[in-house]
């Protein structure tokens, strides 16, 4: 119990450290899934990699910003706090090789970032299983994890 609290508190601090990251630019945005509702986006500036443990995870924001304007309509009126709602954002935390994740945080928000509903946290683990969405989400944020290694490798040999 004590080792799960202190992963806990752990991971808040990287949320914190995090979420400063998240609404920051739209070009930090890269869209990665169209729906008959909405896009939805990596952002790119938001991956972080974190070894707990000995196990390795990474973090990453996920932007589904509503695009049906019937859709939209209807969720606003579905709820008082939603009336200014334009995205869903989703804070997930993949396992190292991408088949697992949990989500730390997550949201619904306005057009500036401002959270509507909170809709809480889901810890537990599971499977990504064939999820297109979660897929490519894991996928968008390991290639800048790659990027980000390559660029390091660069400066580190000079140029």
């Amino acid at each position: 119990m004590v080792m799960k609290r202190k992963f806990l508190m752990w991971l808040m601090l990287l949320l914190i450290a995090f979420s400063s990251t998240c609404f920051a630019a739209s070009d930090n945005l890269v869209k990665i899934v169209d729906t008959s509702n909405s896009k939805i986006y990596v952002d790119t500036n938001s991956v972080t990699p974190f070894i707990k443990d000995n196990k390795m995870y990474m973090l990453v924001s996920m932007e589904e910003h509503y695009s049906n304007p019937q859709y939209l309509a209807k969720l606003r009126k579905s709820d008082p706090r939603l009336k200014q709602v334009s995205m869903r954002v989703f804070i997930y935390m993949f396992n190292n090789n991408g088949t697992q994740y949990c989500m730390p945080s997550r949201f619904m928000a306005d057009a500036e970032g401002k959270i509507c509903l909170d809709l809480g946290a889901d810890m537990v683990m599971k499977p990504v299983n064939n999820s297109v969405t979660l897929v490519k989400t894991y996928e968008a944020a390991y290639a800048v994890l790659e990027r980000k290694q390559k660029m390091m490798q660069k400066v580190r040999r000079g140029g």
